[in-house]
């Protein structure tokens, strides 16, 4: 099976001289490596898990190390594929005990022969091998096939795409030929999938999920698709048809079948199937007396059935020739008489569930023939056919579909120009353009300047800023094809017209912009531009509404220029329950219930002189100019507050959309933007605590937060201490008790039971358990502690590090993440000093997966990651998580009892030992005496911190940290730590790098190599690296190959590190490459000069 000396088997022993036969046998065969049950030995199972043939366990001891050392085994696989062996039947009923299965084991005693012990070791041995090989030959052949079935689906993908755009062609011609039936396509997908809405919720035995609701919503524009071949005489008639005509007419549902069938390849897609299924079968009807084939009941797909009720609500709401609108109460009266034929029954309660959501669609239609938010798919039309061309080859010709069609949807837009940048010419294809900017330009910088020249002021900066040429061949560089172009524009003859189109990016195979083709449409400004419309990057593309940054502009402008008598508001809104909504109902759904809010603002704020803008999903800011009086602004946030409040309805049941609205007052709460928003921020936080659909104004008694919950900490008012110091801020200091350097400082919103330390668990437990409101009082919590600490830095240029405590829950990492991304960028440096503590309650029941990705949001966004009440009654395993908490506090109690004999001192101290192991900051959450540390320096455990007296107000925090460093000093101190690793983090962090490491150990012969090679390389260095051999041809070009050699010759013989590069082939799914590579060789030599070990480290030059 191969040399067994190549094999290595890891045995584990807390008494190797019981067990002196046993490992005499190992050694004459294999590479044993010796472990005791201690979570050291971790190391060794890192660096030979990727080469352990076999384990070997002794006598299991029942204590915290044995179960934590078979945990991590377990948790990393290895169980299931490398086999075990036990020492003692007692050893095996032990190990089951546990609860742990494995890929294979068997009983190694001494009482039998050693033959039969060595043939039983070697069994095992062959097992793995042999299931390795199998796994091996297993990945090949599955990557093989994996390769072909990615090939196969790109195809399939791409044929699919390519019907996708025929159809969307077609129904785009329907459009050019009666605009009408554009709009009926148009208004049917949106009647349809809000039916299919109420349909997937309330009848399960339709089986449709919420991608089959958006494929029908899709499928459904092609209902129509047969008109393409019906005569203009009768699909435009201003009359009502024949009898002859209207058999005419309904052919349009065979016909439009036969002409998807006419498109290859498409069985197998569902899309297709729906588009078929739709237009053969929408005209169908419940009690069979539809057409064109008589269909009965549930033979009537159900994508076609809905899409029947939405056609004739369509029709009966819409004006025709020979008919005029109807109502909507009568369209409904109508339908659900049986007057446009028989429905199912399920369907109509469906249908009455969702009135008003159709009664909404027609209105919005009905007033604006092009609402905003579907103005993008009105102006798709062309952008299908100038792609389609602008993607054919010079000598290819367009398919006679696209060829057949494009007429007519050229016909649709008012001017189509092109403009080709190596011959610097300028071409009309359609318009009046003498007649909109005065003559025909020579050139695209000509016509940009026309264009410029005629711009509405109010977009000329965003125009001028976004539509250039550098622009566009910027933009064609990072490989765009298309942009979409809306602006403004006082034309020749006086009148202002909406310009809306799009500018196709035409390049060559190095994406070097070769020329421009565009389309526009002129709409009247009149009809089409309101007040929310949108502009390049200042509004809202949902609600139409300021962002963010152009509030901030707008307002500092008006403020710079105020008199002094002069009394603003800043509102910031805040839609309550917003997360529910969107888990509920969709996202979807909830930005209809964003924009209904926007528009509800703009209605209430009517004349009134305001800033409007939408700060951040559901949250919104005013500005209120000049406001004299205080009773006017409470007036006018009462009425909105009111307005606000609106009933949505969905199939299940309705409720209240509602909104909490925090309010600062200038010059009073602050003199400038941002602490102006973020008052009034932290007054809607502090109105939440007391339940939503609320306002509050802020006022400097406010930041007493607390108060909301006062009952909660144990009648505050009856303490002897002053009641103004109970609200001034606590800072613990934290001390490094090996070095006795300040680490950072615990942040206290308030004094806690007289300041008394430790701070009793059982206090936190309450808090978690009996707070109303924990997320807002944590996030209130965590946006003061920012701000002073940005304050901090601000007036004395540094800051420590400062710790604060949370009430957390896993519900709640949303809202915070959306938090700490606002806090990131506001105050990016203060982040950086700020650690956020979770309860170790915030680890029951998530995976160490979601632990991680929350871990990295939160890093992300600069902040550092702790927990507290560790081991308060138990431990829970993720606080040894690699790479997740930089701090880890203790539990009050939990160190007590070390040190008052409730338990041994050294069980603490193993407890310590091992957290630290990976977090670099260990707490124990008091004072500790000076004998209480020598008792834990005694079992050589030095890695934990403790607390110093607590220190009140933020001035005497910064007096003492003013004692501890300078900034000199900070900055010294920040190199020192950078240089202290941890071996463990240093092996998570080379296995996410692109850093590959590979060592050859000339004592043994044994040659190992990182985790990370397949990740980096796109294979492993198995096949090139043995166990004793380096063979760099199956990974090194074989032009660098020498080079290689010859530097690993002489580092080797130099004892001296070696430099240079060479390609190394990198391989994916697709093709195979070479990428050149740094290289570096470090030897290590012996006392007598002679290397003993080289690893080779090398990594991509870019």
């Amino acid at each position: 099976m191969g040399s067994t000396h190549n094999q290595t088997i890891i045995m584990f022993s807390n008494d190797y001289d019981s067990q002196i036969g046993l490992v005499k046998i190992i050694e004459e065969k294999y590479k044993l490596i010796k472990c005791s049950y201690d979570v050291s030995s971790y190391n060794s199972i890192e660096a030979y898990k990727s080469s352990v043939s076999t384990f070997v366990f002794d006598d299991l001891s029942n204590d915290f190390n044995t179960s934590w050392l078979l945990s991590r085994i377990s948790e990393q696989g290895l169980l299931d594929s490398v086999p075990v062996a036990f020492t003692t039947i007692e050893a095996f009923n032990d190990f089951n005990k546990l609860g742990y299965e494995v890929f294979a084991c068997d009983i190694l005693s001494l009482f039998i022969t050693s033959e039969l012990v060595a043939r039983r070791l070697s069994n095992l041995v062959d097992m793995y091998i042999l299931k390795q090989q199998i796994s091996n030959l297993t990945q090949i052949h599955s990557k093989r096939l994996m390769m072909q079935a990615n090939k196969l689906r790109e195809q399939t993908h791409k044929m699919h795409k390519l019907n996708f755009d025929l159809i969307e062609l077609l129904v785009a011609a329907i459009e050019s030929r009666d605009v009408e039936s554009g709009q009926h396509i148009k208004r049917i997908r949106y009647f349809v999938k809000t039916l299919l809405e109420a349909v997937a919720t309330e009848c399960p035995e339709y089986n449709l999920t919420d991608e089959q609701v958006e494929i029908i919503s899709l499928a459904s524009a092609v209902h129509d698709i047969g008109k393409i071949s019906i005569p203009d005489a009768i699909l435009l008639k201003p009359a009502r048809l024949t009898k002859e005509e209207f058999e005419l007419m309904k052919a349009h549902t065979t016909k439009g079948a036969r002409l998807l069938n006419m498109l290859e390849g498409i069985g197998d897609s569902v899309y297709f199937q729906y588009c078929r299924e739709i237009c053969l079968s929408h005209h169908e009807r419940w009690d069979g007396k539809g057409y064109p084939n008589g269909l009965k009941g549930d033979d009537i797909p159900i994508s076609a059935q809905v899409v029947s009720v939405a056609d004739c609500y369509d029709a009966l709401t819409s004006e025709r020739p020979y008919k005029h609108a109807l109502s909507h109460e009568e369209a409904v009266n109508l339908i659900k008489t049986g007057a446009c034929g028989a429905f199912s029954p399920q369907l109509m309660k469906c249908f009455d569930w969702r009135l008003s959501e159709f009664k909404r669609i027609e209105e919005e239609f009905k007033n604006n023939p092009a609402p905003s938010e579907l103005q993008d798919e009105l102006a798709d039309n062309m952008e299908i056919v100038t792609e389609k061309f602008a993607e054919l080859p010079e000598n290819n010709l367009p398919s006679p579909v696209i060829e057949k069609y494009m007429q007519l949807i050229i016909d649709s837009h008012d001017i189509i120009f092109e403009a080709d940048l190596e011959n610097d010419e300028f071409t009309l294809h359609k318009g009046d353009w003498s007649g909109l900017f005065g003559y025909i330009p020579r050139n695209m910088i000509e016509a940009l300047s026309q264009v410029s020249a005629c711009c509405h002021p109010d977009d000329l900066e965003s125009f001028t800023g976004s539509f250039s040429l550098d622009e566009f061949k910027t933009l064609a560089k990072e490989g765009r094809k298309k942009v979409r172009a809306e602006f403004r524009i006082n034309a020749n003859n006086g009148k202002e017209l909406l310009a809306e189109g799009s500018v196709i990016l035409k390049t060559n195979k190095k994406k070097e912009l070769k020329s421009i083709c565009a389309t526009f449409n002129g709409y009247d400004s009149s009809i089409y531009v309101k007040e929310t419309k949108p502009k390049f990057k200042t509004h809202d593309a949902l609600t139409g509404l300021y962002i963010e940054s152009a509030l901030q502009n707008e307002v500092e402008i008006f403020l710079q220029d105020a008199a002094e008598d002069t009394v603003c508001f800043m509102l910031y809104i805040d839609i309550d329950g917003m997360t529910y909504i969107n888990n509920t109902t969709g996202y979807e759904f909830g930005n209809k219930i964003i924009k209904g809010v926007a528009d509800r603002i703009l209605e209430t704020v009517g004349e009134k002189d305001c800033i409007i803008c939408r700060l951040s999903g559901d949250k919104f800011g005013i500005f209120i100019k000049d406001a004299k009086r205080k009773v006017d602004a409470v007036l006018f946030i009462e009425s909105l507050h009111k307005n606000l409040k609106k009933e949505y309805k969905r199939a299940s049941g309705s409720n209240f959309v509602t909104v909490t609205i925090g309010a600062s007052r200038y010059p009073v709460d602050g003199k400038d933007y941002r602490t102006l928003i973020t008052r009034a921020s932290y007054a809607s936080d502090i109105s939440k605590l007391n339940g939503n659909d609320m306002y509050a104004f802020y006022n400097s008694s406010i930041d007493n937060y607390k108060y909301f919950e006062k009952s909660f900490f144990f009648d505050l008012q009856s303490q002897g201490e002053d009641n103004a110091l109970q609200y001034e801020p606590r800072y613990i200091p934290v001390y490094d008790k090996k070095s006795d350097s300040l680490i950072g400082y615990d942040y206290l919103p308030f004094s806690i039971l007289d300041d008394v330390l430790p701070i009793p668990s059982d206090f936190f437990r309450e808090a978690l358990s009996l707070f109303k409101n924990k997320k807002h009082i944590s996030i209130i919590q965590i946006k003061e502690l920012v701000a002073k600490t940005n304050e901090i830095i601000e007036k004395t240029g540094v800051s420590p590090l400062f710790s604060i405590f949370t009430y957390l829950s896993q519900a709640d990492i949303p809202a915070v993440l959306q938090q700490l991304s606002i806090l990131n960028e506001t105050y990016p440096e203060a982040c950086n000093h700020v650690c956020l503590c979770l309860p170790q309650t915030f680890l029951d029941n998530i995976s160490w997966r979601n632990l991680r990705s929350f871990a990295d949001s939160v890093r992300s966004f600069g902040f550092s990651l702790g927990v507290y009440l560790v081991c308060d009654n138990n431990l829970n395993m993720l606080c040894m998580s690699e790479g997740i908490f930089d701090r880890v506090i203790l539990a009050g109690e939990f160190a007590e009892k070390g040190f008052t004999g409730f338990f041994p001192p050294e069980f603490l101290s193993h407890t310590i030992d091992n957290l630290s192991f990976y977090s670099s900051t260990v707490t124990i959450p008091t004072i500790l005496s000076e004998i209480n540390t020598e008792i834990l320096f005694s079992y050589d455990c030095t890695g934990f911190s403790a607390y110093e007296s607590i220190i009140i107000g933020t001035d005497n925090m910064l007096t003492h940290f003013s004692k501890q460093y300078t900034k000199e000093d900070m900055f010294s101190r920040e190199k020192e730590k950078a240089s202290i690793i941890n071996p463990i983090s240093f092996v998570f962090a080379l296995d996410k790098s692109k850093c590959i490491i590979i060592q050859q150990d000339f004592i043994t012969g044994v040659i190992t190599y990182s985790n990370n090679t397949k990740r980096v390389l796109g294979y492993s260095l198995k096949d090139c690296v043995s166990d004793k051999e380096l063979d760099f041809e199956g990974f090194i070009h074989n032009e660098d190959i020498k080079t290689v050699q010859t530097s690993l010759a002489k580092a080797k013989g130099t004892h001296k590190n070696v430099l240079s590069k060479a390609r190394v082939l990198i391989r994916s799914d697709e093709h195979e490459q070479y990428q050149i590579f740094n290289f570096a060789f470090l030897p290590t030599a012996d006392s007598m000069g002679v290397t003993t070990i080289i690893q080779i480290i090398f990594l991509p030059e870019n």
